[in-house]
Formats: C-alpha cells, sequence, structure tokens
C-alpha cells in the first residue's frame, strides 16, 4: 500500500508540474525593460502579495532576421506574448502582442509606418508622404515625374524667369 501511496503522490507532484510548465508557456505583459544590445527584454508577469509587478528574467525578443532584417527593440510599457515551449524562461521568446490604450496603432490606414520620434511615412497607394526632414548621404537620382520646391518645377526642364546675360540673377523657377 505503501508504494500505491509514493507512486501516486510523485505523480500528482509531476502532474502540478507541468500544470506550472503549462501555464507559463504563454504569458502576456507589459515590457518593464529593455537592453538593445544584447537584444533582450523583461515583461511583468503577475503580481507579488503586496500587488507589486513581478518582472520576469531577461528573455530575447523577436526580430526579423531573414534576407530582409530589421531591428525593432520592443519599447517599456508595450504589450508582449512570451513563449516558452516548455514553460522554462530560459527557452522563452518575447513577440509583440497587439495595440493597447497605453500604444494604439498610429493610424487605421494599412500602408502607413511610423518610426519613432516624429517621422511618420504614409502611403496613399501613389505617394509616399514623409513628415519630418530627410538627410540623404549620397546620389540622389531622380528619373521621370516631376521635382518640386514650394510649388515650383526645379527638375530638369524648368524655366527662370528675367534672365538677362551676364553676371544678373535669375527670377524664381516657373
Amino acid at each position: 500500500m505503501r508504494e500505491v501511496h509514493e507512486a501516486l503522490s510523485a505523480a500528482l507532484d509531476r502532474i502540478a508540474e507541468l500544470e506550472k510548465r503549462v501555464e507559463r508557456m504563454f504569458r502576456v505583459g507589459k515590457v518593464t525593460d529593455v537592453d538593445p544590445a544584447k537584444q533582450l527584454y523583461r515583461q511583468e508577469i503577475g503580481l507579488d502579495p503586496d500587488g507589486q509587478p513581478v518582472k520576469s528574467p531577461w528573455i530575447r525578443y523577436s526580430q526579423i532576421a531573414g534576407a530582409r532584417k530589421s531591428h525593432s527593440p520592443p519599447s517599456k510599457g508595450q504589450q508582449m506574448l512570451m513563449i516558452s515551449p516548455d514553460g522554462e524562461f530560459r527557452t522563452a521568446l518575447g513577440v509583440p502582442h497587439g495595440w493597447s490604450d497605453e500604444n494604439p496603432a498610429p493610424s487605421d490606414k494599412d500602408e502607413d509606418v511610423e518610426v519613432r520620434g516624429d517621422v511618420k511615412i504614409t502611403n496613399d497607394g501613389k505617394t509616399y508622404t514623409i513628415n519630418g526632414a530627410v538627410h540623404i548621404n549620397g546620389d540622389l537620382i531622380v528619373a521621370g515625374g516631376k521635382l518640386t520646391h514650394e510649388g515650383h518645377d526645379v527638375g530638369a526642364t524648368h524655366k527662370h524667369s528675367g534672365v538677362e546675360p551676364g553676371g544678373g540673377t535669375t527670377g524664381t523657377p516657373e
């Protein structure tokens, strides 16, 4: 009888451990800390007895890492889904979870991209609009189309008014 009791007790302990691991397989929480250099972050995983957030250990966050690459670390307050196939933090990976009141979608348009700071790139299907300064280090080649500045054509076919021979100054582009 004692052997049955020990076997049952061991099985119940194992079931309890498996339940804990299953519970830890998927956790949604807010980002608390980020280390972009190491590609690691921490997130809230629960509350302590005093109601204070409990932080996860440092875990990896997912990135686009194939032929097209980008490094876009999560930000504090962002919601992440921590996935751990075996329920252990050492194998966990964080993936962005979705929008929240604290971090709403940048717009309701499917082509808009917002990056840090005040830069926003929008696309209406024909034109990309960049709100912010643009610095280009290298050649700029414009093939076709029109080049304008403040409503004036400054492209290859623009003309100036008030042209006089010699060292005179021309008028603005037409």
